[in-house]
């Protein structure tokens, strides 16, 4: 697989829209400023994918168009935590250390909106429609099942929401069918 290093450069700006959008329908949402940073992106295989996560929650999905694939977020326990006190703004939770029914609805409404807004700022940048199936969430310690379906290679998108004080760290990992992610590099 030949890839044009100049081509990835790309790659960071299609991940800047994608996360303002992230920042832009989060703070519709929440009715408070929200910023979101990508720090870092990896490119791994599934093999190279962490074995061991700790507590937290994942939400993914798929996408199809130009480019298709799937997309997944994970959340550390304490992230996942922070996630929902932002939706919940004052609601108690009733669990120290899982998580209890109103958490798991706030992280997957924020969840949703992650994704969907990752996935429509790529989009909205490559002038292209890629549709998404409906997020799942699921629990950390469940993600060698998924990663099954996924293709074998993946960007890591190292990422920062920084929302009332919080900075709630995240993985969004984007396992694209190469064919079509080459595509998408080669046309920008």
């Amino acid at each position: 697989m030949k890839i044009d290093i100049t081509k990835l450069v790309k790659l960071n700006e299609i991940a800047k829209e994608g996360s303002k959008t992230i920042a832009r329908n989060l703070s519709i949402m929440l009715g408070i400023g929200v910023e979101m940073r990508i720090s870092k992106i990896d490119f791994i295989t599934t093999r190279d994918f962490p074995k061991e996560m700790d507590d937290g929650i994942c939400v993914y999905l798929t996408f199809t168009g130009l480019p298709s694939g799937n997309l997944l977020v994970y959340f550390p326990h304490e992230g996942a935590k922070k996630v929902a006190r932002l939706l919940l703004q004052g609601i108690e939770s009733d669990s120290n250390r899982g998580f209890s029914e109103i958490e798991i609805s706030a992280i997957k409404e924020i969840g949703n909106i992650l994704t969907s807004s990752f996935i429509d700022g790529w989009a909205n940048l490559l002038k292209t429609e890629i549709d998404i199936s409906t997020p799942n969430l699921i629990n950390a310690s469940e993600i060698e099942s998924i990663l099954r379906e996924m293709d074998e290679y993946a960007f890591v998108f190292s990422s920062h929401i920084y929302a009332k004080k919080e900075d709630i760290k995240c993985q969004i990992y984007v396992f694209p069918y190469i064919n079509g992610m080459i595509e998408v590099l080669e046309k920008l």
